[in-house]
């Protein structure tokens, strides 16, 4: 991040404001190991249009319960913690960024696809080898791309030249803003997760989704989301603009093996993203709207 255009990256950041107090309050809440589900249900409770989302949100058929629920309370309850805390901060999150800016090169709805793909698939691997993160992986999955978002709202000329840029060249997103701009998205999205003290799974699964280094913090979870948006990017499940550039070899050898994936990776994955995706359109509705 050495040159001018870097630099004007960095500076435009620094214009991007602050979360709201309540998303600190649950960032807060993530990071303490002494908060507890009455701690969580105070802090969205603060945020009314929040935890109607919430509930939105839990009552789409992504969930399918039978039942409606009524309350954050019997949400945090029936969904667990860790759970309605995730959801919380994506939509949080996602929120800042609707609607900005005029001119774009993302197709949004392609974005939005593409990212509630990558955190299916992600949900789906880890749930076979690493259950425990199951909801952080869901999580970091949907946010894994946000430095797109920046790039595109907030330096649409810029991120315009790198677009052009893959296209004629034929290469993935990530290498087309490197040579254009000197920067990745994975970089302008660290930037800002630093800038909000986001937790480290979700700042390293942004930063490093495209080149996972097992000798990093946290090379589990960004496996996971690396080999996820991969896959997604194979089976064309929404779209960023490079999917056409994309094959198995992309994934990094020992996050598959870290990972244990088959050889007919992500095909044999197909039918649970089928079933997820059924109702993701619902979900992105929910946490969009």
């Amino acid at each position: 991040m050495d040159n001018q255009t870097a630099q004007k990256v960095v500076d435009r950041l620094k214009d991007i404001p602050t979360l709201p107090a309540v998303v600190q309050k649950i960032i807060e809440i993530v990071d303490s190991p002494h908060t507890s589900a009455s701690d969580l249900n105070k802090a969205i409770s603060l945020d009314q249009a929040l935890s109607a989302k919430v509930l939105k949100l839990v009552n789409s058929a992504f969930y399918g319960f039978p039942k409606k629920i009524e309350t954050l309370q019997q949400a945090i309850i029936i969904l667990g913690f860790n759970t309605v805390r995730s959801l919380a901060l994506s939509i949080s999150m996602l929120d800042f960024f609707s609607g900005r800016g005029r001119k774009h090169q993302l197709n949004y709805a392609g974005y939005w696809k593409h990212s509630i793909s990558v955190s299916i698939l992600s949900r789906a691997i880890a749930k076979k080898v690493f259950p425990a993160m199951a909801e952080e992986a869901f999580v970091s999955g949907l946010l894994h791309d946000i430095g797109l978002l920046i790039l595109d709202q907030f330096l649409p000329d810029e991120f315009e030249l790198a677009y052009k840029r893959m296209k004629t060249q034929r290469i993935p997103l990530f290498r087309a803003e490197k040579e254009e701009l000197g920067v990745t998205h994975c970089d302008v999205g660290r930037l800002l997760a630093i800038k909000w003290n986001l937790p480290d799974p979700l700042l390293y699964s942004i930063s490093s989704h495209h080149e996972p280094n097992p000798a990093k913090d946290y090379f589990p979870i960004v496996s996971t989301i690396h080999a996820a948006n991969v896959g997604v990017k194979m089976l064309g499940l929404g779209s960023v603009g490079d999917e056409e550039h994309y094959r198995s070899f992309h994934i990094d050898e020992q996050a598959r093996r870290i990972l244990r994936l088959e050889m007919d990776f992500p095909q044999n994955f197909a039918d649970t993203l089928d079933a997820g995706l059924k109702e993701g359109e619902d979900f992105i509705r929910a946490i969009t709207s």
